[in-house]
């Protein structure tokens, strides 16, 4: 395979990717003004919330925050095949020699290769859930909580 197709695949996707995250928060931005409309006239809010001020919650809350953790776990996950194959390759086959080279488990038979694509699986599903916990532990409280963040913010 040619040097150039990874960094290639790596483009295409986070192009699209990006322009996914805009697209979403373009979408976000105009729900932030029709759900303000609708959240003041209905009393779920203060009526001094500022539209400012309550579009920086919304966005906060609903914009493409989920999006962006997901396309940078993907490029991730792609950026580093190469590496995890490898490096799982490498360590089945210093195993292989070192336990006398039984011939079934040769690189290429049945189980290396069960084996390689059960560890690689296991090692993205890790680097996913690092990505995971990373959104959740900065995940942003309701809505009433991050306007009541924005006002105190908007104060000072």
């Amino acid at each position: 395979m040619p040097t150039y197709v990874l960094p290639l695949i790596l483009v295409v996707i986070g192009s699209g990717g990006l322009l996914f995250l805009i697209w979403r928060y373009v979408d976000a931005r105009r729900s932030a003004a029709y759900e303000y409309d609708v959240m003041i006239r209905n009393e779920e809010i203060p009526a001094t919330t500022e539209r400012d001020v309550f579009e920086r919650a919304f966005l906060r809350i609903h914009g493409p925050r989920a999006a962006a953790y997901g396309l940078l776990s993907f490029l991730t996950v792609i950026a580093l095949l190469p590496l995890v194959v490898w490096l799982i390759d490498y360590i089945w086959f210093r195993i292989w020699f070192v336990s006398g080279r039984p011939d079934v488990f040769a690189q290429g038979e049945l189980i290396h290769s069960f084996i390689l694509s059960v560890v690689t699986m296991a090692c993205f599903a890790g680097i996913a859930a690092l990505f995971m916990y990373r959104f959740h532990k900065r995940a942003p409280g309701t809505l009433n909580e991050e306007i009541e963040k924005e006002m105190t913010a908007h104060e000072h």
